[in-house]
């Protein structure tokens, strides 16, 4: 029945756990499955750490992330998600009364 799609769900669900414990390490150097070669370009390129092996941070660059085009699109898209949402929560009882002729009983059982 319908109750089988949350028991696919749930075992796909643990058997992505399963996966992800066995393959994913904290960082590259516990990683048995990559080369030294990618992992020496790992560390390197994303200033994990040193030769020393002391944690290097790179500062975020705020601006930057804030001022990027794809940030702005990103922006704008949820904001144009969020109000249709929103309209079509609020509006959509007005518009089932009014032109579909509902009365508010029914538009009531729909909502609940």
């Amino acid at each position: 029945g319908w109750e089988s799609v949350f028991y696919v769900m749930g075992g796909l669900s643990c058997l992505w756990c399963v996966l992800w414990v066995a393959l994913v390490q904290d960082t590259p150097q516990q990683q048995p499955l990559i080369s030294t070669e990618e992992r020496e370009m790992i560390v390197t390129s994303l200033g994990g750490k040193t030769n020393d092996h002391t944690p290097h941070k790179l500062p975020v660059p705020w601006r930057a992330v804030l001022t990027s085009p794809a940030f702005l699109a990103i922006l704008v898209a949820h904001a144009c998600s969020n109000w249709g949402w929103y309209m079509l929560l609020i509006e959509l009882p007005f518009y089932m009364k009014q032109v579909l002729k509902f009365n508010m009983t029914e538009v009531r059982h729909i909502y609940n």
